[in-house]
């Protein structure tokens, strides 16, 4: 029988068609495994790696030559040679130790508690089981965090039935209660007596042995002008308080005394520079924003010229006696005098959407805190322009 012949073109292109289509499908899946590699940006301000997740939300900063603080809402950060004692990691960004303590008290992200490097101050306005408010914490900041250095507190309620709350409604430009270089704590709050705007100034001093601070004489000051009802700002210079309300300012001495009361004049932040103080406000007779200065630690203002309008709101601090304000995620550098300003747009490389909460200089390093971590670059190069866009 004869068998036949088998056709093998055919076959043979079937073949060939087959290793094309393997050699395209193979070529195809090696080039979809190609990953591109995005190179990271070289920001010039850079994120501290210590303030992440549960400690990111910063609210504000205090700094001297020996340490500096970060207020947090879980944690206060500090930073020293003393955080070294109380078990500290060392920190080449900070070239130092820090220590993380946890807030024992929760801190709400649109409150900025004052802090100085003695005394720390919380709050909760909630009622006690034996229906107290307005309770208020007294904190050695060495000490912050241990479990006795809450033992120092005070119910406003206590030493005032009409306490209806405090007056922090306005406070989320600035500090909500201040601290003098006396440990004297001011606090501001509402009562039923004509619905008027008070105070309370209490006392502090430090045993310097580990615990709570004591707590010495307290006194309510009233403001009872009419209409006077909200804290616009608070701020403490030296032993004396300025309080800027609806359409007054006023300077509260150490014994508890309105010392001073500018009947038309709307002060903000109060900066020191040098001999002098300065400070954005309006004289209420005047229209528009001024630039006032001050000889005399704040109890007569002069006028040095007119300003914009949006200076009034910004935050400042005093970096190498050169002044920096900011506001969201910018920063200025203001050269201030007697006959006027100069404001000058400073990088913000790597701040961009962030909300600025304070500005501090340790040792080699200016920190910028916000709400979404610390962010740091040498000093020297602080004062770079921005680059015009």
């Amino acid at each position: 029988m004869k068998t036949k012949p088998m056709k093998t073109k055919p076959m043979k292109r079937n073949l060939l068609l087959l290793a094309g289509l393997f050699i395209v499908i193979f070529t195809g899946c090696k080039k979809e495994k190609i990953i591109v590699k995005e190179v990271e940006r070289d920001f010039r301000w850079k994120a501290h790696p210590v303030f992440q997740y549960e400690n990111a939300i910063i609210m504000n900063s205090f700094s001297t030559d020996s340490c500096i603080l970060f207020r947090g809402t879980n944690y206060t950060t500090i930073v020293g040679s003393n955080a070294a004692n109380n078990g500290g990691s060392y920190d080449s960004i900070f070239g130092n130790y820090f220590l993380k303590n946890i807030n024992q008290i929760f801190i709400p992200s649109n409150r900025t508690l004052p802090l100085t490097p003695d005394l720390i101050v919380d709050y909760d306005e909630e009622l006690s089981s034996t229906d107290k408010s307005g309770k208020v914490y007294f904190v050695p900041t060495e000490y912050y965090g241990w479990s006795n250095s809450y033992g120092a507190y005070i119910y406003v309620s206590e030493t005032d039935t009409s306490f209806t709350g405090f007056m922090f409604r306005r406070s989320s430009r600035n500090e909500c209660m201040a601290i003098n270089t006396l440990g004297q704590v001011l606090i501001p709050y509402n009562s039923s007596v004509n619905y008027e705007l008070r105070f309370l100034l209490v006392n502090t001093s430090l045993t310097g042995t580990p615990g709570p601070a004591e707590i010495g004489t307290i006194k309510i000051i009233p403001i009872e002008d009419q209409h006077e009802t909200y804290v616009d700002f608070l701020q403490s210079y030296k032993d004396m308080f300025f309080i800027t309300t609806d359409s007054k300012t006023y300077i509260i001495n150490s014994q508890g005394e309105i010392s001073r009361k500018f009947d038309n004049l709307h002060l903000y932040s109060i900066i020191p520079k040098n001999d002098t103080l300065y400070t954005f406000g309006y004289d209420l007779t005047l229209p528009g924003m001024e630039l006032l200065y001050s000889a005399d630690n704040g109890f007569n203002w002069n006028k040095a010229s007119n300003a914009v309008t949006e200076t009034a709101y910004l935050n400042y601090s005093v970096i190498g006696n050169r002044v920096v304000g900011y506001w969201k995620s910018q920063l200025w550098e203001f050269s201030l005098n007697k006959n006027g300003y100069r404001a000058v747009n400073l990088d913000n490389d790597g701040l961009s959407g962030k909300i600025i909460t304070s500005v501090s200089e340790y040792k080699d390093n200016v920190y910028v805190s916000t709400l979404t971590g610390v962010y740091y670059k040498n000093t020297t190069d602080l004062f770079q322009e921005k680059a015009a866009e």
